[in-house]
């Protein structure tokens, strides 16, 4: 059975309720264990007690809550609570729990609501050691389907009240016991215990301990919440990091990375980076994702050398980095497009033989960055990767029902890698409205931006030729107006962006040799605009087709039959497209363009045009010289 016939069998939910229907399931061992999200906290959590700033509960300082007794379940249960003390109370539920342990009955059974409820209600005349005691208890308690299942929740509830109440008159050690048992009762993000301790402890965050900074940060990353007070823990990150441990650090990043909130201080990121560096040899895999995260998120053009240091460094060690690890390796130099080729080179060979055990996201990601640099092996590597990526998509059906997004940008990655990899077959099961359905809702607002790229990579690289999917023209203008960049006003140049005011320059150097060129977005599936001239071969002069030109920016692509469609002779026409290669269109320290403005080039050749691109590390600064330079680069064209 074909791969599109086994797709298309599938109910595609974001459930798993489609298992039943696909005999063909590529089951991987990553796929089925704990999330990657868990383990992190889970091994941050590790930390944090391995610095003795965690009270991890052990199995048998639970049990050392249970004390003997000859009574029977039913003689307790039947009792009046409300006429008992809250000594009583307590000792009764303890023998509940061990009840239910012993025999495996949940809490949500209704014989326990009486002592439940009167519990719940009772809860204020709890002493703080009471409450602890009781939120362990919910440790042992058999697992329920739900934080929110009755009783269970009527208890962990009852308790947050409590502790709410007394936090302020708490110390911070306290308030921070109490939140760390909430989390290690997976209630940590639930629970408002959690952002209430840590809203208080950003109030004095210059004085805060090295310590009780990992704490904050540990209980921001599950929050996930940033404060208003960020910049202060940069000032008290630069002081401690020198007195933290690798892993410490790790926990700290973890708190900025999941708040999605930048590291701004430069020096803060050179001891990062320093430290990293110094603790390569010995780093675990984990930790080490977490700093390579928060490191890609926050580093900008200064710490360019840094990133290159660290790279360098790191070279080594690469055998020994699972392979998620490396996939974070190979991203940290994408924002800044710097490509560093000896790391990238071991990564992408260890991607190729592992590729059993990459995720489906993982695959994505390192066609992205295969993408991005338009990397070439002299074996052709990428191209075999590409081809493998191909196969394992195909018995990767449970993966792709569940996360079908990640099967559009792996396509559209990939494309830049070698467009003659996205066959017809995996456009039209991209472009499929179900499949669209499944991948980005019902509402075609959420569709991301490789959606109208495969859709027009299907015009431009198939014609006629491609009878599947397509996207309707209301959704396709819809996404055109929402993805490019608006044409630039000259009259506001001193708000424009670099390459916008690159654009404008260039535009008016153009216009004083032929003065009917147009900045216009001929492929609106692309983000940037370009300038477009048509020439005579003949004469050497520029010719006036702006009548061709739609009235307004739509999703119709132009190709050189609708741009010289009323223009007699058009054999004698020639149209030049004046492609901008920006700082961040072209791969940094060269004179390369990434793989995703080659991409385009190759369309605009595709649609009938000669393509320029204006590299603006080659730009002149004079206007003279700008119009040399523009003369000798057309005129090698026509």
């Amino acid at each position: 059975m074909s791969f599109l016939k086994n797709l298309y069998r599938l109910k595609i939910t974001r459930t798993s309720a489609w298992v039943p229907y696909c005999r063909y399931l590529h089951k991987t061992h990553i796929f089925f264990d704990k999330n990657f999200k868990e383990t992190e906290n889970e091994f941050a959590h590790r930390i944090l007690a391995s610095a003795g700033v965690s009270n991890m509960l052990k199995q048998e300082d639970l049990y050392s809550l249970f004390t003997s007794s000859n009574k029977s379940i039913d003689s307790i249960l039947t009792k009046n609570f409300q006429e008992c003390s809250i000594d009583q109370l307590m000792t009764y539920m303890v023998l509940v729990a061990k009840y239910c342990m012993d025999n495996n009955i949940q809490i949500s059974d209704r014989k326990f609501d009486g002592i439940v409820d009167c519990l719940a209600d009772r809860r204020f005349e709890l002493n703080d050691e009471q409450l602890i005691k009781g939120l362990k208890l919910l440790m042992i308690l058999p697992k329920t389907p739900s934080k929110h299942t009755r009783n269970y929740w009527d208890l962990w509830l009852a308790f947050e009240q409590v502790c709410l109440e007394r936090c302020q008159n708490w110390d911070v050690d306290k308030r921070l016991f109490f939140t760390d048992i909430f989390y290690q009762l997976n209630l940590g993000r639930t629970t408002k215990l959690t952002y209430n301790v840590v809203m208080r402890m950003g109030r004095n965050i210059p004085k805060l301990s090295k310590n009780h900074l990992l704490q904050m940060l540990f209980f921001l990353n599950i929050t996930r919440q940033p404060i208003e007070e960020m910049i202060n823990i940069e000032l008290n990150f630069i002081k401690s990091i020198d007195h933290m441990t690798i892993g410490e650090v790790s926990v700290i990043c973890m708190g900025f990375f999941k708040t999605e909130t930048r590291i701004r201080n430069p020096e803060l990121l050179r001891k990062l980076y320093e430290k990293l560096k110094a603790n390569l040899s010995s780093i675990d895999n984990i930790p080490l994702v977490n700093i390579f995260k928060v490191l890609r998120y926050s580093s900008k053009n200064n710490e360019q050398h840094l990133i290159r240091e660290l790279l360098d460094a790191i070279v080594p060690q690469l055998s020994r980095f699972s392979l998620l690890s490396c996939l974070h390796i190979a991203l940290l130099g994408t924002d800044l497009q710097q490509c560093h080729e000896s790391s990238l080179k071991i990564i992408v060979k260890r991607f190729y033989d592992e590729i059993d055990n990459a995720r489906l996201k993982d695959i994505e990601r390192i066609c992205f960055v295969i993408g991005l640099f338009d990397f070439k092996f002299s074996d052709g590597l990428e191209r075999k990767l590409a081809e493998l990526i191909l196969n394992e998509l195909k018995k990767r059906v449970d993966e792709i029902a569940l996360y079908p997004k990640a099967l559009s940008q792996t396509m559209s990655y990939i494309a830049l890698i070698d467009p003659c990899y996205v066959s017809k077959e995996m456009l039209n099961i991209c472009l499929n409205p179900e499949f669209l359905k499944s991948a980005y809702g019902k509402n075609y607002y959420n569709y991301g931006r490789e959606v109208i790229f495969l859709d027009s990579f299907a015009e431009v690289f198939y014609g006629n030729n491609y009878k599947g999917h397509r996207l309707v023209k209301r959704i396709k203008n819809y996404l055109t107006n929402i993805s490019i960049d608006y044409i630039p006003d000259p009259s506001r140049r001193q708000k424009l962006t670099f390459s916008n005011r690159l654009l404008l320059e260039v535009f008016e150097s153009c216009k004083d040799i032929f003065k009917y060129s147009r900045i216009y977005h001929v492929l609106p599936h692309f983000q940037r605009p370009d300038i477009i001239l048509a020439v005579n071969t003949r004469t050497k002069k520029g010719i006036d087709i702006s009548v061709n030109y739609p009235e307004k920016t739509s999703s119709l692509i132009l190709t050189s039959s609708l741009l010289l469609e009323t223009i007699e002779k058009p054999e004698d026409i020639k149209l030049v497209a004046l492609v901008i290669g920006g700082w961040n269109q072209m791969i940094r320290g060269t004179s390369s363009p990434t793989g995703l403005l080659k991409n385009k080039i190759l369309q605009l050749n595709l649609c009938g045009f000669e393509v320029i691109v204006i590299d603006w590390q080659h730009w002149p600064k004079t206007k003279s010289e700008q119009i040399v330079y523009l003369n000798q680069k057309i005129f090698e064209k026509i």
